[in-house]
């Protein structure tokens, strides 16, 4: 790291949220120290919860003051509108855009309204258009991003080198199937409804469904899930409870355009996983070696089968999964893309 001839020297991030927000916790709060030791200055605005207009404004009178302070603007997911965008680049036209979603496309749930998703995208669109540097989670979205933005770089999510020096922590002796997300996203695991009905047929009380979440998991005919309240603290330890780990997802413009962070957090924690080959599960997955892509049912219950069955191969492929961390996702590594793409822009 070219600590004393780097050209960046300031950053105000401006955050989707504060620690407790995964993609702010892995996309800026993790990283800070770093910056310091290679001598950036840095202040972190996290856009308020609640929507609570009063601390909208204040938020946004804080963005503005700070602005002149500081070289660059980092904005991490956040959508302004685009009047404060545009008064932001009056005080500061060094704006860097980072995003991990395909934000122009609707989310799953139907949880915006048509012209909720129809303004986003047009404040998506203007940032895009008026950024320095957009950073993009995948290609995916990078694609998108290149109709706008001059300069792009595709920089992933990284996961904690910690997780790498840690054993699985598991005293269960039952198979555990794990799922860790936001309550969004269980309608994926409706798809794998059948095939949990057939696995707890077939192995009975051997395994169990763990689902880590802010809302409660039920399926009809499934009786093996245990409901584990989210919480930061316990996060980590329980991924580590996991045996296998699963991403299911349904293929669409949403869909394509996320990061593959459940695998990541599966992979660094030494648990073997499954995911459906849609977006950036394609390039984190390399199947039969790290990890197993399934695209049909059929796909799902014998992959699932063989990592239960198979001891061994879960051990193969954590291992594996932990080199392809280290190599490619690791904090260290995420890090210097991101201080070398930030300070030559």
């Amino acid at each position: 790291m070219r600590t004393k001839k780097n050209k960046l020297r300031s950053i105000l991030f401006i955050t989707q949220g504060g620690i407790n927000t995964a993609s702010s916790r892995f996309r800026v709060f993790s990283f800070i120290d770093k910056f310091h030791e290679n001598n950036v200055k840095t202040k972190i605005l996290a856009l308020p919860t609640g929507g609570h207009p009063f601390s909208r404004i204040l938020f946004l009178l804080g963005v503005f003051i700070n602005a002149p302070k500081y070289q660059t603007i980092f904005i991490q997911k956040v959508l302004l509108p685009i009047w404060a965008l545009k008064l932001l680049h009056s005080i500061n036209n060094r704006i860097v855009y980072d995003w991990d979603d395909a934000l122009f496309s609707p989310p799953p749930s139907n949880i915006l309204t048509a012209k909720k998703i129809k303004n986003n995208k047009s404040k998506l669109d203007y940032i895009l258009s008026n950024c320095v540097l957009a950073i993009c989670g995948n290609r995916y979205i990078e694609k998108y991003a290149k109709q706008f933005s001059q300069k792009t770089a595709v920089i992933p999510t990284s996961v904690d080198d910690k997780q790498l020096k840690k054993v699985k922590e598991n005293a269960d002796s039952s198979i555990n199937i794990g799922w860790i997300g936001r309550s969004e996203n269980l309608i994926y695991l409706n798809d794998l409804r059948d095939i949990f009905v057939k696995l707890e047929k077939k192995y009975g009380k051997e395994i169990r469904f763990k689902i880590v979440c802010d809302q409660t998991l039920i399926l009809d005919g499934v009786h093996n899930i245990d409901n584990i309240k989210w919480r930061l603290g316990n996060e980590l330890s329980d991924i580590r409870s996991f045996d296998i780990g699963i991403m299911p997802l349904s293929d669409n413009e949403w869909t394509r355009g996320k990061c593959a962070f459940k695998l990541l957090q599966y992979m660094a924690a030494g648990v073997p996983c499954i995911g459906s080959p849609v977006g950036a599960n394609n390039e984190v997955i390399s199947h039969n070696q790290n990890g197993i892509l399934a695209e049909s049912t059929n796909d799902w219950l014998q992959g699932l089968e063989e990592l239960i069955e198979y001891p061994e191969k879960r051990k193969l492929f954590a291992k594996n999964a932990k080199e392809t961390i280290k190599n490619r996702y690791s904090i260290n590594v995420v890090f210097h893309k991101l201080f070398v793409a930030l300070d030559r822009n």
